[in-house]
């Protein structure tokens, strides 16, 4: 007798009695006794057979090392599936409750079997379920939450934690973080839509913009349902997130394209229409309406050919069957309209646009090639500028002459007005009262004003004629400064104003024309004192470079706005700074100054903001030493 077999001998009749089949296996692992069929075998095919051989071959290795444990003294519990049957679709599952059985010293193990297959499908086809919710929400983008309202928290997927990310072991769900990270424009918007689930259990599905940990905004649609119990009461908020951030940068991208290709459509000069296989227009630009002597509206759902001269319908008909079914280089051909008898052709280039559900449309360019309409345009328009040109050049020579008139007509009379004013002033007419003196130097003083507004008005008219000419020679530019500045400096302390000049104390020599450089000095550092109140400075600086001898006016007037730089050296242009009284001038100055400068190939240019005074800065290039000739 085996060593189980007393025990087994004892208790048959309790485990006969038992629902469940009960198993005795040997050491060997061979079943010895089965009290009722397992799971549809019958114990005549189970008992005398090998466990292990009864079960799949994934659950064989488990299955021994429980069988071991129990013969060493350790119970416990196992599931199994068995090698199916013949007949059977899905293996049986048994739960195994195994235990050591027998004498002190057996090897034996009494199994108590559980047929769990019901219970195994079911849980296979939850984890199927699962699987396919997860997998579903990642190729979806989506997440699912459960809000049970009396807990202080929700439960998210781990897709929403992706979608938001988030750690799943770090972050607490609230519906208060959630709100923090809802876009503040769109915030108010979840607050309503939560507000009516709660008081009025209406769901809501919208979309919302939301920031990633990262900082990164996305866009989710956002579903929410409530559930309510026996007694109309909610307890639970159900809600799905699909992360919607691809297809509306794809929708924005889309638009964009189609606000651009509209406005292409709308502004392009030539016309464009779209049609579909059958010929009817489904869209016209305002240019082939206006080409087709047609409004857009009146174009649409209309047969192209009802546009085209009678004699080149059917050859249009060929050609966009041809552009629907050709795949190669977009066709053209030669068209004339009905409008205008016949008379007006069209260039028309195709190409197919391919629809989405397989439709096809055709895109056609339309180019006007009437004759007469070019022929007539480019004649209008060298007409219209040959018109402007001439009206130009009248204006031109006219403003010229006025000038070149009208400064030789008032310089006549200067010549004696300003030598009568000296003789007065040396006595050749006898001695003069101080009052007869300060006439007589207010005459002068005028005299020499319009003199210089004369010299002004001639130059301003050699300069429109092109014919303003300097004669460069060697010059000292820092001998000529320090003469201008003496020149100047009973006037400035007349007004008030500190007059300082800094020159080299070597020669600096360039190629300018001695006179008309002096004149733009002169005109600089005038326009200096005049804008320079009582008690400024104005400094006349001389530096010289590798290339250029520079001399700068500087001065602590008032400065210039924006708007009088940009205009500064333009003919008549009048400065909005306050200049000294009495003294107004007359827009010249500068603009003399800029085209002498130009005539020397020089540069001028002023530094300036308001209340920070002026610097005007003229550039000259220095005379080059003469090459010294070969040995």
């Amino acid at each position: 007798m085996t060593d189980w077999q007393d025990a087994w001998d004892g208790a048959a009749s309790h485990f006969e009695r038992l629902p469940n089949p009960v198993l005795v296996i040997d050491g060997e692992g061979v079943v010895r006794r089965c009290t009722q069929p397992l799971a549809g075998r019958a114990t005549s095919v189970v008992t005398d057979a090998a466990l292990l051989e009864l079960c799949e071959d994934a659950d064989r290795a488990p299955l021994g090392a429980a069988l071991a444990a129990a013969r060493a003294g350790d119970a416990s519990h196992i599931r199994v599936r068995l090698v199916p049957l013949p007949d059977e679709s899905e293996p049986a599952a048994l739960e195994l409750a195994l235990a050591p059985f027998g004498a002190a010293r057996s090897t034996a193990v009494l199994a108590i079997a559980t047929d769990i297959t019901a219970l195994a499908l079911e849980q296979a086809r939850l984890e199927r379920r699962e699987r396919l919710l997860v997998d579903t929400q990642d190729v979806a983008h989506f997440g699912v939450w459960e809000w049970d309202l009396s807990q202080p928290t929700a439960e998210w997927s781990e897709a929403l934690y992706q979608i938001y990310g988030l750690d799943p072991s770090g972050h607490v769900p609230t519906y208060e973080d959630y709100l923090t990270r809802v876009h503040p424009d769109d915030r108010q918007r979840v607050i309503d839509a939560t507000n009516g689930v709660f008081q009025r259990h209406e769901p809501y599905d919208h979309d919302e913009r939301i920031f990633r940990t990262d900082g990164e905004m996305r866009y989710l649609h956002t579903w929410a349902h409530p559930v309510v119990n026996a007694s109309g009461e909610l307890v639970r908020l159900l809600g799905v997130c699909q992360d919607i951030t691809a297809r509306k940068k794809a929708e924005a991208e889309s638009q964009q394209l189609q606000d651009r290709l509209a406005a292409v459509f709308e502004a392009s000069p030539i016309g464009l229409a779209t049609v579909v296989q059958s010929g009817e227009i489904i869209d016209a630009s305002p240019a082939l309406a206006r080409l087709f002597g047609a409004s857009p509206r009146a174009l649409l759902g209309s047969p192209l050919s009802a546009h085209l001269h009678s004699q080149d319908a059917a050859r249009y008909a060929r050609f966009l069957s041809g552009v629907f079914a050709s795949e190669g280089r977009p066709p053209r051909m030669r068209l004339r309209l009905k409008r205008d008898g016949g008379g007006a052709w069209v260039r028309v280039t195709a190409a197919r646009l391919q629809m989405r559900g397989g439709r096809s449309h055709a895109l056609l360019l339309f180019e006007d090639l009437s004759p007469e309409v070019q022929a007539k345009r480019a004649d209008e328009l060298a007409t219209s500028r040959l018109m402007k040109i001439q009206e130009l050049e009248r204006d031109a020579e006219w403003k010229s002459t006025l000038l070149s008139v009208t400064s030789h007509e008032m310089k006549n009379p200067l010549s004696p007005m300003v030598l009568l004013v000296e003789m007065l002033q040396t006595g050749e007419y006898g001695p003069l009262t101080d009052e007869q003196s300060d006439a007589i130097s207010l005459i002068g003083q005028q005299a020499e004003r319009l003199s210089h507004l004369v010299r002004d008005i001639l130059d301003v008219a050699k300069i429109e004629r092109g014919g303003l000419r300097v004669v460069p020679r060697e010059l000292d530019l820092g001998a000529l400064v320090q003469r201008v500045a003496r020149t100047f400096r009973p006037l400035a302390r007349q007004w008030g104003v500190e007059l300082g000049c800094e020159t080299p104390d070597e020669p600096l020599l360039v190629e300018a024309d001695p006179e008309r450089t002096e004149q733009v000095i002169v005109n600089l550092l005038s326009n200096a004192l005049e804008f320079t109140p009582e008690h400024g400075t104005v400094t006349l600086r001389v530096d010289a470079g590798p290339r250029a001898v520079a001399v700068s006016v500087e001065d602590t007037g008032p400065g210039l706005r924006p708007e009088d730089r940009d205009r500064l050296f333009q003919a008549f242009s009048q400065l909005g700074a306050e200049r000294r009284a009495g003294h107004r001038g007359t827009g010249l100055g500068l603009f003399i100054s800029k085209s002498l400068v130009d005539a020397h190939h020089g540069k001028i240019w002023v530094e300036s903001e308001p209340g920070c005074g002026s610097k005007f800065v003229v550039e000259l290039p220095v005379r080059e030493p003469p090459r010294a000739s070969a040995p």
